[in-house]
């Protein structure tokens, strides 16, 4: 009996392995999709800007990666706090020079790790601006909301401005893959159909840009919607997944993207992992000593056989316990 509208995932022409250097950028979902490769130890990068929901500002993020520039008119006061009005709260500060410091220590990072990126992932939550003196922003900061005039892009607009910031990307990073996916995130305060209307803009200028620029779509948002379909696999505010949806989502992606033979070293990374975070329940000090010595040997033989993978951490803590 089928109780599940299964979903086609196309077959991608290439294989993600931990060799690969990954780069995700946008929506609260690709933070959790991005932690979960950072914890299986792939070289990650996770919103250096912190979460960007609309593609306006996902291309914004990319501009300034890509020139590593970042122009501090962009920034403003408000209640004696400094803001980006391109970054997350997280980097706002009472002290504008202590803001602009770590936006740029982050700016470096990321112009550095992307122009040797292998994959990039970007996630699109919803096609609603918020614009500040005419441009738009990533974060409003809780500035009134007179401040601000919202908008909806156009399926145009969104192509016009991505496809101009992918050429741009792809000037220091030719070889760069970029893997599209709209968030299943739903946002339901303007309304179901509005949200609707929203998702559906995405999805058009998303089947653009891949026909366009060689870009691929990989369906997150159509799984957790279809075969997903029931509220237990969503969080207590009914629109954002659960744990269990996510982990449904990156079972997905792994069968996607990852060779077997990635899968199993995975696997493998991940008991070590397992092992550094357990905390033991005998309390033979013999028993918890060779046990550590065990996970260490075992830890120091993969990363010799795989130094492109840190263990370094795992490593520490088996010798210092």
């Amino acid at each position: 009996m089928q109780l599940q509208t299964i979903v086609d995932i196309p077959t991608f022409p290439f294989n993600i392995s931990y060799k690969d250097k990954l780069t995700f950028i946008g929506s609260c979902f690709a933070d959790n999709i991005g932690t979960k490769f950072k914890t299986a130890k792939f070289n990650t990068l996770i919103n250096p800007f912190g979460v960007l929901y609309n593609p306006a500002s996902v291309l914004m993020c990319l501009n300034v990666i890509v020139s590593n520039t970042f122009d501090e008119e962009k920034m403003i006061t408000h209640n004696d706090i400094w803001h980006s009005l391109l970054h997350h709260g997280s980097f706002s500060k009472t002290s504008k020079n202590e803001a602009l410091q770590n936006i740029k220590n982050s700016l470096n990072v990321a112009h550095a790790f992307i122009k040797n990126t292998d994959y990039l992932f970007l996630t699109f939550g919803t096609a609603h601006v918020f614009e500040y003196e005419g441009e738009i922003v990533a974060n409003c900061h809780k500035l009134p909301a007179k401040t601000f005039t919202r908008r909806r892009l156009s399926v145009d607009e969104i192509v016009e401005k991505l496809s101009a910031g992918m050429a741009a990307l792809k000037e220091i990073n030719p070889d760069i893959k970029i893997i599209l996916s709209l968030s299943p995130v739903r946002y339901p305060k303007d309304g179901m159909h509005t949200n609707s209307l929203s998702k559906a803009t995405l999805l058009l200028a998303i089947e653009q840009l891949c026909e366009m620029e060689s870009c691929f779509y990989f369906p997150a948002y159509e799984i957790v919607l279809d075969e997903l379909r029931d509220y237990r696999f969503f969080a207590e505010d009914m629109t954002h997944p659960n744990t269990t949806a996510i982990n449904y989502v990156w079972e997905k992606i792994e069968q996607a993207f990852l060779s077997n033979s990635t899968i199993q070293l995975k696997q493998q990374i991940n008991k070590i992992v397992t092992a550094s975070l357990h905390r033991p329940f005998n309390t033979d000090p013999a028993a918890h000593h060779h046990f550590l010595t065990a996970m260490h040997k075992k830890a120091s033989n993969l990363q010799q056989q795989h130094p492109e993978i840190d263990l370094s951490a795992e490593l520490e803590y088996f010798s210092t316990k």
